[in-house]
């Protein structure tokens, strides 16, 4: 498709010059005779290419349109053609404003189509640059979408289950899937060696995970223990840090509950010389912290459960009937006393109304006053 040409341009014979000679260059020319016939066009499908504006423009200030449309399309390149008395200044404010040549009497035709091919190519060479710009932009958002959606699912995996297992070894595949890396682990402290294990571990075997135990006082692990700082080692650095095993690349991120340092959860390169960024570290460290939370949700229900474990015993071996109900008149408790005094069985009963288990009578009018 031909690139179109608009000659803001009086009725001269150098515009008839102009046009036929950009005609024969292969460029459709169009004929503007004031901004609003700019406008117009610059709304069209196939906008134009280039305009040439000439410094008296039908009395108008062709600066003031220039300005104007710049301001609007900073990019557009316009060929600005100056008279012979122009003065220097507005010379320098086309300039300023963005204008791509700027052509001085005696203005000869050939001129003209030199300046319009250059500010062409120049044009081209922005618009390709621009269009890497937002496709790199885009893949930077889309990119970060993504990582958002993993980790959205992530918290909503970590508030509804309470298999840790299961919860720390998607962390761990969480922070290798977002980090580009090759192996992920999640090491936890164990206070009386003071040695640190692997509790989860992505693209290790099995063997490995099993038998991995490093020491808190001489290795990268143990150093994020005792700082509570996030580490980063790339094999390109000057200096050596011991590893307990090699590594090109590596990030280590304290896991923190209530401030206290309980693990560490870390990715790494060991074949590829890839670093890592400053981002990756940030979404370890968000990664560490939905792994803390899954850790101290699974301690606190092991505590409570374990609790509920011993309340239960206490109330199986009691000689008393018990009986225990919500203010819907719910049973919540019964102990073995209660059931075989009532001839039902404790686990068929929990949760059901007590009308539903005790027939009209004294012994309910006794639990529930206000019916009798």
């Amino acid at each position: 498709m031909k690139e179109l040409i608009l000659l803001a341009l009086d009725e001269t014979p150098t515009r008839q010059l102009l046009s036929r000679a950009l005609q024969a260059l292969d460029y459709q020319t169009a004929i503007v005779s004031d901004y609003a016939g700019i406008e117009k066009l610059m709304q069209e499908s196939s906008p134009p290419a280039l305009i040439i504006f000439e410094a008296r423009f039908h009395e108008e200030s062709s600066l003031v349109l220039t300005q104007k449309l710049l301001g609007k399309y900073p990019t557009f390149p316009i060929v600005f053609l100056a008279a012979s008395d122009q003065p220097r200044k507005t010379v320098q404010e086309a300039l300023r404003a963005g204008i791509s040549a700027y052509l001085e009497p005696p203005i000869r035709t050939d001129e003209i189509i030199d300046a319009v091919k250059s500010s062409l190519a120049r044009a081209r060479k922005t618009e390709d640059w621009l269009r890497q710009k937002i496709n790199r932009s885009t893949t930077s958002f889309e990119k970060r979408l993504s990582e958002l959606d993993v980790l959205l699912k992530l918290s909503k995996e970590i508030t509804g289950s309470l298999d840790i297992d299961d919860v720390l070894q998607q962390v761990v595949s969480a922070a290798v899937d977002l980090t580009k890396a090759e192996e992920g682990s999640l090491l936890l402290l164990d206070e009386e060696t003071q040695q640190l294990f692997m509790r989860a571990g992505q693209n290790f075997e099995k063997g490995f995970i099993d038998s991995f135990r490093v020491p808190v006082n001489d290795s990268l692990a143990g150093q994020v223990i005792l700082s509570g700082e996030p580490l980063t080692y790339n094999k390109d650095e000057t200096h050596k840090i011991q590893t307990a095993y090699l590594v090109q690349a590596l990030i280590y991120v304290p896991l923190k509950i209530h401030g206290k340092i309980i693990g560490v959860l870390g990715v790494d390169n060991r074949l590829h010389q890839m670093p890592f960024s400053n981002r990756d570290t940030l979404l370890l460290a968000i990664l560490a912290e939905n792994a803390a939370i899954a850790i101290e949700n699974a301690r606190l229900f092991h505590s409570a459960n374990a609790e509920r474990l011993k309340f239960e015993a206490v109330l199986s071996n009691m000689k008393d009937a018990l009986l225990m109900l919500d203010q819907q008149s719910h049973i919540q408790i019964i102990n073995t006393s209660m059931a075989l005094a009532l001839d039902v069985q404790p686990d068929k009963v929990i949760g059901h109304h007590i009308k539903d288990i005790i027939p009209p009578g004294d012994l309910l009018n006794l639990i529930e006053p206000n019916q009798a």
